[in-house]
């Protein structure tokens, strides 16, 4: 453990201290990891995300001395900056300990180094993928634009080929998902075929069709029965 590394934990503790629960909570699970070979500062985190769970606010520095015995002294770098850092470095370490394994494995078992380099590539693309929690008190600033441009027609929406539903949700837009679940064998495929040519006749654009289970003939004859 090096020394920036060690006061890159302490400084974010620091920058976020005597914060809301939000500040907090809004990196999620992502924290924990980072304080993994910082004994110091894990001591720190651990006291922190037990204090913040419990009273919905990070406790201030003189809170932290006093429960842990680590000072802390006042940080002007944003939080999210040092996170960034703690990201970088925790992605460093775990190639270069991942690496180190799997030169041991390549060797004579290839498959478990590439399953090693999976599973550690896996866990920080978790790591990395931002959470995104929300506060209906301030929600006006996020939902206003979002109403204003589906109002006017400035963000168009994917349209559903049933009446009933398309008036009940107005279609689907970007980053949404339709799940359509049944019993094997009762038509969900013929369904999303018919959704699929409804989509290209209303909308006029391209639309691919992917499926895993069925071979492209079987795909084409329930299209050419549609």
């Amino acid at each position: 453990m090096s020394v920036g590394q060690a006061s890159f934990g302490t400084r974010f503790l620091s920058a976020i201290s005597g914060g809301d629960s939000n500040t907090w909570f809004q990196y999620g699970g992502r924290l924990a990891p980072l304080f993994e070979d910082d004994p110091q500062a894990q001591a720190a985190f651990t006291f922190v995300d037990a204090f913040a769970k419990k009273n919905g606010k990070v406790p201030t520095l003189e809170t932290i001395k006093e429960a842990t015995g680590l000072l802390l002294t006042q940080e002007p770098a944003d939080a999210e900056f040092l996170f960034d850092q703690l990201m970088d470095r925790r992605i460093k370490r775990t190639v270069a300990l991942t690496g180190q394994e799997m030169q041991k494995l390549l060797a004579v078992k290839p498959r478990e180094a590439l399953a090693l380099m999976h599973k550690a590539s896996a866990q920080l693309a978790i790591e990395l993928a931002t959470p995104q929690t929300y506060d209906f008190k301030t929600s006006v600033h996020t939902l206003w634009p979002w109403l204003v441009a589906k109002w006017t027609g400035e963000i168009q929406s994917v349209p559903f080929p049933w009446h009933t539903l398309q008036a009940m949700t107005n279609g689907t837009y970007g980053g949404e998902v339709v799940s359509i679940v049944a019993r094997t064998g009762l038509g969900k495929t013929w369904l999303m075929l018919e959704m699929a040519l409804h989509i290209w006749r209303t909308t006029k654009r391209p639309v691919v069709f992917v499926t895993l289970e069925i071979m492209a003939r079987g795909v084409l004859e329930r299209l050419a029965a549609i």
